[in-house]
């Protein structure tokens, strides 16, 4: 039987076995006395045999979390005798597996994000070309504008798709770091003056000042994308404040203009998903890489319905 070959179990019978011919010979000189003495013992015996084989579980367990921590390393320990190192040995055997398919997911998305900058350097050469031919040829006013449009257009794209790709591939690596709110949102706003102005639109600053845990670049960009959008959208005024939520703040931008349409709210936040609003030079990927960027960053982006985009943040200290 299996069990036999399992030292551990060896062990215990063994022992067994020895305490009850000892038994047996007690209890020949004295009555009872052996039964006691064979019960006493069996029970040390049954006792050191499972916590032997509780610390033997244990180290199977530690070592399935290092794996699954993305610690690869290989235990030579698995291969001693007995059934639970026979399931360390095949957790062994799937490491070994897993650290290949980790490598040559790493190469793939080394290989992905190469070609993205490959095609992204390619199409910049001959879009500047064009640009140039634009500005220099002399062409109909609104065919010209009407190229640019579409040479900015491509421009966007190009970049937006490299983005999302190291995004998606998580080639990024998030530097977290304590910001303060209102100090991101001011260089924010300070930056884009010039679109509000030619906007003619107003900005209402209700933000109370918090600490946040986050990337500052990646955080300014999805702040940014969001409010690119609302410039397009917003009549007169773009609202701007924080609230709580739980544990947790959240950030609303929200804009005065046409609301935003259920079917809309539902699928604002895919990829080129065009809405019945679009403005002509949007690409359809801002949101979509706002919300990634904040998912990425264990926070969250969502629409309400009185087009408020919502952004939410976990770690936060508010300033007194």
């Amino acid at each position: 039987m299996k069990q036999f070959r399992n030292r551990d179990v060896k062990k215990f019978l063994i022992q067994v076995s020895i305490g009850f011919f000892v038994a047996v010979v007690i209890e020949h000189l004295l009555p009872f006395a052996g039964l006691i003495f064979f019960a006493v013992f069996s029970t040390i015996c049954f006792y050191q045999f499972v916590r032997q084989r509780n610390q033997a579980i244990e180290g199977v367990v530690a070592y399935l979390r290092t794996l699954n921590s993305g610690d690869y390393h290989h235990d030579i320990q698995a291969y001693e005798e007995g059934e639970l190192s026979t399931l360390h040995a095949e957790l062994n055997k799937t490491m070994i597996a897993m650290k290949g398919t980790a490598y040559q997911l790493q190469l793939q998305k080394q290989g992905l994000k190469k070609a993205m900058e490959d095609i992204s350097h390619q199409l910049k050469t001959p879009l500047t070309a064009l640009s140039i031919m634009v500005e220099v040829e002399t062409l109909e006013p609104e065919l010209s504008e009407t190229m640019s449009l579409q040479l900015r257009r491509m421009e966007n794209l190009v970049l937006s798709l490299n983005k999302i790709v190291q995004l998606e591939t998580h080639m990024i690596v998030f530097k977290l770091e304590r910001i303060s709110l209102n100090n991101l949102m001011t260089q924010l706003l300070t930056a884009i003056e010039p679109q509000l102005y030619e906007a003619e639109l107003t900005v209402n600053n209700l933000l109370h000042d918090m600490i946040i845990q986050c990337d500052y670049n990646q955080t300014y960009e999805a702040l940014s994308n969001v409010l690119v959008n609302k410039i397009r959208y917003a009549k007169t005024m773009i609202t701007i404040q924080t609230r709580k939520s739980g544990r947790a703040t959240e950030v609303v931008i929200k804009d005065d203009g046409v609301e935003i349409s259920p079917r809309d709210r539902e699928r604002i936040f895919e990829r080129f998903y065009s809405g019945m609003n679009k403005a002509p030079d949007s690409v359809g990927i801002g949101l979509s890489m706002a919300r990634e960027i904040m998912h990425q960053q264990h926070g969250a982006l969502y629409v309400e319905a009185d087009n408020s985009f919502v952004f939410r943040f976990l770690s936060v200290t508010e300033v007194s």
